[in-house]
């Protein structure tokens, strides 16, 4: 089928009026090119000298078998479903399973935690209904806790910069924290444009109280 100059230029409303292409509106989506799971956040705080359990990523029930048995559990094990949500330990697995986090005793515990993990989807109060698909498992050490406390680097979009969010009462409920008693969280902001400034740092670990050898860290 043939068509003339003329019928394809009324066809196009565009090509008849260049001038529209200058008014069509440029709508930018955003991206996230910074996104890290917990094993990547542990790897980088370890080689930057701050103490973290030892432990390795497993894909599969066998990789956490054989990762759990290459640690020391004198004071158990701990197996955590790496999915970019809050509220892990508090979840519940689609495989049945309830909690993405587990501390246990065993290697074999370990794997047998991670089959009902790994293929499954984590649901926590974050996520939504279906929750996100667990496909590794985070195997490290159990520690003693003495105490806990929050500290997160966030993207601070009003200012275009970053920003400190701590706090004393650390743990897994910080958002009850935040809603129960917001004056317990502190917020500090910096701008990208230079390094993390020491004043700040020194401000961040007296308002934490700090033992010495954690200060240094």
């Amino acid at each position: 089928m043939m068509f003339s100059r003329h019928a394809m230029m009324q066809r196009s409303p565009l090509m008849a009026r260049p001038s529209a292409l200058r008014t069509l509106p440029l709508v930018a989506t955003p991206q996230r090119f910074f996104d890290l799971h917990e094993f990547h956040s542990k790897k980088l705080m370890g080689q930057f000298g701050i103490n973290v359990q030892k432990g390795a990523l497993a894909r599969s029930a066998e990789e956490a078998l054989s990762v759990a048995k290459s640690l020391n559990n004198d004071k158990g094990l701990v197996v955590k479903a790496q999915v970019q949500a809050g509220g892990r330990g508090k979840g519940h697995l689609t495989s049945g399973m309830k909690g993405g986090v587990h501390v246990l005793d065993s290697p074999e515990e370990i794997a047998e935690k991670t089959k009902g993990m790994i293929g499954y989807n984590l649901i926590t109060h974050q996520t939504t209904a279906e929750g996100l698909p667990v496909s590794s498992v985070l195997v490290h050490e159990a520690v003693d806790i003495d105490r806990q406390i929050y500290l997160a680097f966030l993207h601070d979009r009003k200012n275009q910069g970053l920003c400190c969010v701590y706090s004393k009462k650390g743990g897994m409920d910080i958002e009850a924290v935040a809603e129960e008693d917001p004056a317990a969280i502190r917020t500090l902001s910096f701008p990208l444009t230079e390094e993390f400034p020491e004043r700040l740092a020194a401000q961040i670990v007296d308002d934490l109280d700090l033992a010495i050898e954690t200060r240094q860290q």
